[in-house]
């Protein structure tokens, strides 16, 4: 999920990264993300644990993504 807050206590999702609601929530996970900005798009590298993972804190990728147009 991408979100904002203007103080750090209150927060607004503003976007869903990736759609996983009907996989086995014991089996998948998103950890560890670093990212930078680079003009208008976040690009972010994140280890995961998807697609037959033995949990969701086994990582079997690091996947690397991109937000085009983050502030809009």
């Amino acid at each position: 999920m991408l979100l904002t807050s203007p103080d750090l206590v209150h927060w607004t999702v503003k976007r869903s990264i990736y759609d996983c609601h009907e996989t086995d929530h014991k089996k998948i996970g998103f950890q560890y993300v670093d990212f930078f900005i680079e003009g208008d798009d976040i690009v972010f590298l994140c280890r995961t644990a998807m697609n037959d993972a033995m949990g969701y804190h086994d990582s079997n990728y690091s996947t690397f993504d991109r937000i085009q147009d983050f502030r809009k």
